[in-house]
């Protein structure tokens, strides 16, 4: 008998004029599986070998001329390890899929990569018109454990609250900035400025904390040069801060260029991730 347990929540919540709809999601595992624990990252970039068959409905990457190809989606991450619960009877795959399947379709989101096996991944897709895409991701689906993703896509802007740039800081020792420059230079714009304000909350309210600001860029161009642009636009990030009252000797500035990348340098979208500021903690 299926399982009536797998529970979807999705709320749409009227709020302020100027802020619009807000999509909270919820998505509970199958009888017998528990979440055993949660990542959540509010800024980062989950990257999925998906297969893709005549019924997928995303559009294939050119570059690929078999079945399988690259899903990257970047904004809030949240991943979830759900095991089989102690004493519990064995859920295969398969009634996993068929209840995940079920359930997200009936709350509104399209299955988008039909044609996978039932390990997956297994991709859903939610899009409304002036919301944010929502996407759940069903991955690494064997008997007795699996993981599910929540994704929220979110632009890489380089505003990012200083809540944010705290978490990542905890979890994970460092934290990007998306800071727009033009090409070829190293002085900020107005929304650099931005993301200072936030690195210079996230100093005052740590007195403790150090950060080296690295400077990345994409292979584009000669190396040599990519890396002394690099310095410099860390080195022009690390001034604001200095100037809005925080100790020198709590930064240092590094320049990278094209030497860390962190996505595919063939690809625009993988360049756009790849040109970034990161701060990075010091001990």
């Amino acid at each position: 008998m299926k399982s009536k347990s797998l529970i979807v929540r999705f709320c749409l919540l009227s709020c302020a004029v100027f802020t619009g709809p807000v999509f909270a999601l919820d998505v509970q595992p199958p009888k017998g599986l528990e979440v055993k624990s949660t990542k959540v990252k509010e800024l980062a970039v989950a990257e999925f070998w998906i297969a893709c068959s005549s019924a997928c409905v995303l559009p294939k990457d050119a570059k690929r001329s078999g079945v399988y190809q690259d899903l990257v989606l970047s904004g809030r991450v949240e991943e979830r390890s759900v095991h089989r619960v102690a004493g519990a009877g064995v859920v295969g795959p398969a009634v996993v899929f068929r209840e995940y399947h079920d359930a997200l379709q009936k709350a509104g989101l399209e299955y988008v990569n039909a044609g996978g096996g039932e390990s997956g991944p297994h991709v859903f897709r939610h899009k409304v018109p002036g919301q944010p895409v929502r996407w759940v991701v069903v991955k690494d689906n064997f008997e007795g454990y699996h993981s599910l993703f929540l994704i929220e896509e979110k632009s890489r802007a380089s505003t990012v609250s200083v809540t944010e740039l705290a978490t990542s800081i905890k979890a994970d020792g460092w934290a990007t900035l998306y800071i727009e420059f033009d090409t070829n230079r190293s002085e900020l714009k107005s929304d650099g400025q931005a993301a200072v304000v936030e690195i210079v909350k996230l100093l005052r309210q740590d007195p403790g904390l150090r950060l080296s600001i690295d400077g990345h860029t994409d292979n584009v161009g000669d190396a040599p040069a990519n890396r002394k642009l690099a310095l410099a636009r860390a080195q022009a990030v690390l001034g604001a801060v200095v100037a809005q009252g925080i100790d020198t000797k709590r930064l240092s500035a590094k320049g990278f260029g094209p030497d860390v990348p962190i996505a595919d340098n063939r690809r625009e979208d993988g360049r756009a991730r790849n040109r970034r500021v990161e701060l990075t903690r010091l001990p």
